[in-house]
């Protein structure tokens, strides 16, 4: 959350400028919606899980959401993406 908007910038510069722009596991809700066409999911189906606020989120299926074996802290920006 506390690099969104830096982070959409970038990506955003180095799209323009014609480079292949991936972002790695992130969950959509963190990221700024220009972003998520360069977002990617990576995590094992074995090791991805998401929490209980992920449940009514529209972008669900398309989400990286978390690594289980990631420490137990999350963003405070995590927060279900509704239409």
């Amino acid at each position: 959350m506390d690099y969104r908007e830096g982070l959409a910038k970038a990506v955003d510069h180095l799209a323009a400028a014609g480079v292949n722009v991936s972002v790695y596991n992130l969950p959509k809700c963190v990221l700024s919606r220009s972003v998520w066409p360069h977002a990617l999911q990576s995590i094992s189906d074995w090791k991805n899980a998401f929490v209980e606020e992920c449940d009514r989120c529209d972008e669900k299926k398309s989400c990286s959401g978390f690594f289980t074996t990631g420490r137990p802290r999350f963003s405070r920006g995590i927060a279900a993406i509704t239409s």
